[in-house]
């Protein structure tokens, strides 16, 4: 691919889908046994031209619901959580029915948060370690741009090097974080929070 490096992981993804007609949804990209996040460029990651990465391709996962405030989609396992909310969108109401703290972990964040989350008072366990990983935003969501409520994180999160780290996100740009608890140990050396690493624009809130 004709790449530079200050495409985005997912301009990367989209040429692939011109040439191969693979959806950029199916695809999972890695550099290093690093799943990378489509809104981190290929300096973020020092990939060079030349870099090989890999590819992996993954089952679209349908889930019960149609996305709407009265009929959220419902997440009822780890895979669910990553699928479906790594693609999620504005105006999309999600909800969790079960614990994910017994399950598979989560051991990489999810990129950007859009929609509405309802945690439904459910616990997600991680085990995301980025200490000797590329220079990305730490967090069960890298960043919130949505609403999350009711949900709590257990585990363990730690962040690389001059990042932001937290338990339910990173960063929070214009997003609200209600109600929400963080159970994991949280490292980092950079703008590190239990909840929130940093809330970028001020324009985020945080209630309860």
């Amino acid at each position: 691919l004709d790449v530079e490096p200050s495409d985005t992981v997912g301009d990367v993804k989209q040429k692939l889908e011109e040439q191969t007609e693979i959806s950029t949804e199916q695809q999972i990209l890695k550099y290093n046994n690093i799943e990378l996040e489509n809104n981190r460029t290929l300096a973020d990651y020092d990939i060079q031209k030349g870099a090989a990465l890999e590819l992996e391709l993954k089952t679209l996962i349908q889930v019960p619901g149609s996305g709407t405030e009265e009929d959220p989609y419902i997440i009822s396992n780890t895979q669910e959580f990553k699928d479906v909310l790594g693609k999620s969108k504005d105006g999309t109401y999600y909800k969790l029915s079960d614990n994910f703290d017994n399950t598979e972990e989560i051991t990489t964040p999810i990129s950007n948060f859009h929609g509405s989350l309802d945690g439904n008072g459910k616990t997600i366990n991680v085990n995301i370690d980025n200490s000797k990983g590329a220079n990305y935003s730490v967090g069960l969501f890298s960043v919130n741009d949505g609403q999350i409520s009711n949900l709590n994180v257990a585990g363990k999160i730690v962040g690389g090097r001059s990042t932001a780290t937290g338990g339910i996100c990173a960063y929070n740009y214009s997003g609200v974080i209600s109600n929400c608890n963080n159970y994991a140990e949280v490292i980092g050396t950079d703008t590190v929070g239990g909840i929130c690493g940093c809330d970028w624009y001020d324009d985020g809130k945080f209630l309860q």
